[in-house]
């Protein structure tokens, strides 16, 4: 009756510390660690070699769970050991949520400087839109100029007299690019300076690149060219 009384205690002072042992609820809690350690691992994937060491001691544990569950029918004395492992299982679950969270935390900051980058490229993108914006203003500018150019180029008259005094008035332009033409006195031809385009005084294409003769001016009002 002593030895009986003493186990008695001894099982009591067990269940102060860890709480009345139920087999059935240890089954049950066995077979959710199981269940949560598989979708853990699941999640965790290729995590490291560290948490796939703590997957398999998770599986270990799994399967000492049942013969842990044998032992306690024959004596409540293991439920101490049953309790240690179940601590360790937490430990190694608690761990591996801990690696989880280190990962989830990098990818947070691969996001974060993915975000950033994102950001960077569409204020290049801005920039690059604000430079071409730039750049087409400046072409619609040089077009204007050309035309302009290129009315004042067909305003200007090329004078020069013929053998008999007569005036006789063509356009300045070179009908190639619309260069002003120079008068050559030596030979009386209009020269062009810019790409080697010949005229004669009275304006037909002889030489060079032009296509065309130079337009006949019907008012021979001296604006550029001899006396």
């Amino acid at each position: 009756m002593a030895t009986h009384k003493r186990s008695t205690n001894g099982h009591k002072n067990g269940n102060g510390r860890h709480g009345r042992f139920d087999p059935g609820l240890v089954l049950a809690q066995a077979q959710q660690v199981t269940t949560s350690a598989n979708e853990i691992a699941v999640v965790a994937g290729e995590v490291s070699d560290g948490a796939e060491q703590q997957l398999r001691s998770l599986n270990d544990a799994t399967m000492n769970l049942g013969s842990m569950t044998a032992s306690l029918k024959e004596s409540a004395a293991n439920a101490e050991s049953i309790a240690a492992a179940t601590e360790e299982l937490v430990s190694g679950i608690t761990e591996m949520a801990a690696s989880i969270d280190q990962v989830s935390a990098g990818a947070t900051q691969v996001a974060t400087a993915i975000a950033q980058n994102s950001a960077a490229i569409q204020q290049t993108s801005a920039s690059i839109a604000a430079v071409s914006a730039t750049a087409r203003d400046m072409a619609a500018s040089a077009d204007n100029v050309t035309t302009a150019v290129t009315e004042m180029s067909a305003s200007i008259r090329a004078v020069s007299r013929d053998a008999e005094g007569a005036l006789q008035a063509v356009s300045a332009a070179c009908t190639h690019m619309g260069c002003i033409v120079h008068w050559n006195e030596a030979e009386r031809t209009w020269d062009c300076p810019c790409h080697g385009g010949r005229f004669t005084a009275d304006g037909r294409r002889f030489n060079g690149p032009p296509a065309k003769d130079l337009e006949i001016i019907r008012d021979p009002t001296p604006r550029n060219g001899i006396d």
